[in-house]
Order: structure tokens, then sequence, then C-alpha cells
């Protein structure tokens, strides 16, 4: 498992030392979980490629995030996006699957079912949940790698002020310094 992260490791890793910084991979990490949550179901990465492209973020980084979208998780976060939706979105249709959540406990295959509308409705849902989501991530992503950042910043210090110290320490002090 370790060798198949490496790469993974190492593009977060130049992610975080680019110029861009911390910004541009909790970018990319806040752009894959907005997308997590919208109902278009396999063009998740391709839209999140895109987008990152577009606003200059990680683009590893927007992908790693939209993996959480698999078969597994779609349905867990589809009926999140239709609850918020329909509480969120008045009238529609009584009838409709979305409308009575229940019906989606006893065969949640029922939420690939929808109308026009209740796939609008899905659509309201999946902002207010990706915008909650992205800022979250963001705010904690942009954390990290800033601690990230300065930690690997004390400890180039303290490298080099040891280095320093062991040349003095060898040489003896430089002649300049005496006076």
């Amino acid at each position: 498992m370790s060798k198949l992260m490496g790469p993974v490791k190492l593009n977060l890793l130049l992610a975080m030392r680019s110029s861009k910084g911390a910004d541009y991979l909790a970018g990319g990490l806040a752009l894959g979980a907005f997308w997590v949550w919208t109902p278009i179901t396999f063009l998740h990465y391709p839209v999140a490629y895109v987008l990152a492209r577009w606003l200059h973020v990680s683009k590893l980084a927007a992908i790693a995030a939209v993996t959480v979208s698999n078969p597994l998780t779609l349905a867990p976060l589809q009926f999140v996006n239709a609850v918020l939706g329909v509480m969120v979105t008045p009238g529609g249709d009584p009838d409709s699957v979305l409308r009575n959540p229940g019906d989606l406990f006893s065969d949640p295959a029922n939420i690939f079912d929808v109308s026009l509308h209740d796939y609008f409705i899905l659509c309201a849902g999946s902002v207010v949940t990706g915008t909650v989501t992205a800022l979250f991530v963001w705010a904690i992503a942009r954390r990290w790698a800033w601690a990230m950042t300065r930690r690997r910043q004390r400890r180039h210090l303290k490298a080099a002020q040891r280095i320093a110290m062991a040349a003095t320490a060898h040489h003896g002090p430089r002649p300049e310094d005496s006076e």
C-alpha cells in the first residue's frame, strides 16, 4: 500500500511546496469536496479536473477528494441531497419519491428514478451540502497545509543552524566575526 500511495504523497507535498502553497492544495480539496455531492453520477472526475485547471488549484487534490463518491457512497450522499433539497424547495409533486423519504429506506435505488423537478431538488440540496462541505474542507486543509509548511521551515532552519555551528566548531570563528 505504501508503494501505491507514494506518488500521491509526493504530488501532495509538491503541491504544498509550490509557489501557490496551502491555498493551491486547499482549493483543490474544496473543489473536489463540492463536486462529491452533485448528482452528475459519473462526471465528477472530468468536471473536477477541468474546473481545477480553470481555477488554478491542485488537480490531484480535486480528483482525490472526488474519489469519496464511489458506488457505495452514492446513495447515502444523494439521500442527504434529497432531504435538504426538499427542505429548501417548497411545493412539487407530493407523490415524488423525494417528498416521501421513507420509501427510500425500503428501496434506496428509487433515488435514481426521479423526474426533472426531482433532479432540480437534488441539485438544490447538493449546492447546500457541497458549499458547506467545501468551506469546511478548505478551512481544515488550509490550516493543515500551513502547519506542514511551517513545520518544514522550522526543520530546515534547525538543520541550517546545526550546519553553521558545526562549521564554526570545525574551522573556528571567521576573522570578520571577531571585529
